[in-house]
């Protein structure tokens, strides 16, 4: 008559158990779902790390690592190419949907061919993580060299360079016919004089019905009609984007979200809001930028890319023409050369950011390089040198 014995408690519960069941059914077949993923190879490999090979590629340095990836400096032993290998885990994939990100990226970057976007060499899909094997763009973002100048920003001599590169890749891309849809300054990767496109998980097919309710990008980059769920031409709304961005690189990433007030917003409505009611009075982005500029027609630049009425705004190819053959002229619409702005080399600005080779850059950055839905996505870039928390 004594008690019935225990059951002995299972070492993993039901969901987990299930997730297990359903990536061991997915995985080995995820390349006739999303055609031209690799293959699953058989065996289990080394986790990643510094040190280790995979193929032909050796892990020199961790550059970045996020909540689903982390990215290395690696070395292609057979051309002695220097390469940047995203390593994504397979476990905290949760749905298709970011399988589908994974899949976007190489189908975008194994067909465009331009020189301010990364190009993607290989991947490799074993069991337990998928690499992507990319062009070395750079050591560090645009978010992380913002954000570790002395200033907290860039001068308009540096950043407009590197706008018009920017504006180049994204005018190629229109062209092209597709939209980036998540252009920020964790998405562009910085090397001397050179700045990249370096994520096109959320791109799309210009003209191409997208979900409004996962909007690509983070605040302040997306624009205020995708938020309101307006009827937009995405590659306009890119160019929102470029805008922002290179606001924030003028203003700082802090005065930005002190000036906007949204520091604190989700991807919503209110914000949208927000940001049409500051833009169309174009005195407070005048009262805001014109003392860091050292060229009046930067904050014309700043308004037309930032324009409220989308069919107002300018173009891609616009922005690229408007600065010139080097980005240190400014041209106006009817094509009069504008005048000089004094050169300043990129390196006078990167003395005091830590991804310059020396003592200072064995820090690793940290960089968010999630794949997930970024309907919940928080820039995530911190220094280095600060304390773990």
């Amino acid at each position: 008559g004594g008690e019935p014995p225990r059951r002995a408690p299972r070492h993993k519960n039901v969901v987990q158990e299930i997730q297990m069941k359903t990536n061991n059914l997915f995985w080995p077949h995820v390349h006739k779902i999303f055609p031209g993923f690799p293959k699953m190879e058989p065996g289990v490999l080394q986790p990643p790390r510094e040190g280790a090979s995979i193929g032909y590629y050796y892990f020199s340095k961790l550059l970045g690592s996020g909540s689903l990836t982390n990215v290395y400096r690696a070395l292609d032993q057979r051309t002695s190419r220097e390469i940047a290998m995203k390593v994504i885990l397979k476990d905290v994939i949760q749905d298709s949907r970011q399988v589908r990100t994974l899949w976007n990226e190489w189908y975008w970057l194994s067909r465009l061919q331009h020189e301010h976007i990364v190009k993607i060499h290989d991947w490799i899909h074993t069991q337990n993580h998928v690499h992507i094997c990319l062009e070395f763009g750079g050591p560090c973002t645009l978010g992380y060299l913002i954000q570790s100048s002395e200033s907290g920003r860039l001068r308009s001599t540096v950043a407009m360079p590197m706008v018009k590169q920017l504006a180049d890749a994204l005018g190629y891309c229109h062209e092209f016919g597709v939209v980036h849809r998540d252009m920020r300054p964790d998405k562009i990767a910085v090397s001397d004089d050179k700045v990249m496109l370096i994520d096109f998980g959320m791109a799309a097919a210009k003209g191409a019905q997208h979900e409004v309710c996962a909007p690509g990008g983070c605040l302040p980059f997306v624009a205020p009609e995708v938020l309101l769920e307006e009827s937009h031409d995405a590659a306009i709304a890119d160019v929102w984007s470029l805008g922002a961005v290179a606001l924030t690189m003028l203003c700082g990433s802090e005065r930005v979200s002190q000036m906007l007030e949204c520091a604190q917003l989700t991807l919503s409505r209110e914000h949208a809001l927000r940001l049409r009611a500051f833009f169309a009075d174009p005195s407070r982005l005048a009262h805001n930028v014109e003392p860091l500029v050292e060229h009046p027609d930067v904050l014309s630049l700043l308004r037309g890319s930032l324009h409220t009425v989308p069919e107002q705004r300018l173009t891609a190819r616009d922005i690229e023409s408007r600065l010139g053959h080097d980005g240190h002229h400014f041209r106006d619409p009817a094509g009069d050369g504008g005048e000089r702005v004094e050169s300043v080399e990129l390196a006078e600005c990167a003395e005091h950011a830590e991804y310059v080779e020396g003592e200072r850059a064995e820090h690793v950055m940290r960089v968010d390089f999630s794949v997930s839905d970024s309907r919940d996505c928080q820039c995530k870039t911190r220094d280095p040198c600060a304390q773990d928390g």
